[in-house]
């Protein structure tokens, strides 16, 4: 449903808040890696992943 932004990795964009969140989807499980500004650089996010 949400683009592929990196690898494995996906993002949506929050409606009502300028944020994005960047997660991962598999076997079931959903794992939240960052809820980022959209305001910051945007290459900061990928820092965060495991």
């Amino acid at each position: 449903m949400h683009p592929v932004v990196h690898e494995n990795y996906y993002r949506t964009l929050v409606r009502r808040f300028p944020c994005a969140v960047f997660y991962e989807h598999a076997a079931g499980v959903v794992t939240v890696y960052c809820v980022f500004h959209t305001s910051r650089d945007p290459a900061k996010w990928v820092e965060r992943l495991p």
